[in-house]
């Protein structure tokens, strides 16, 4: 799963358009298939509080703390 676009320009500086999202909240989404992907409703895993591991096009590994609003 590859980030698209950042609604949120609060967000601009920790998170960017392609990077790869590998686990939110400790549930590594790089253990999906492409069709489990894309059947997969993320409303099972996440909270008012998520924690996304991401890595950059660098290859660095990142994580980013989103609330809902």
């Amino acid at each position: 799963m590859i980030i698209g676009a950042v609604w949120d320009q609060s967000l601009s500086d920790k998170v960017s358009v392609g990077d790869k999202i590998l686990s939110i909240n400790d549930f590594n989404l790089e253990e999906l298939d492409e069709c489990q992907l894309l059947f997969f409703k993320l409303t099972s895993i996440t909270k008012e509080t998520n924690i996304f591991k991401l890595k950059d096009k660098d290859g660095n590994i990142k994580e980013v703390e989103i609330k809902e609003e």
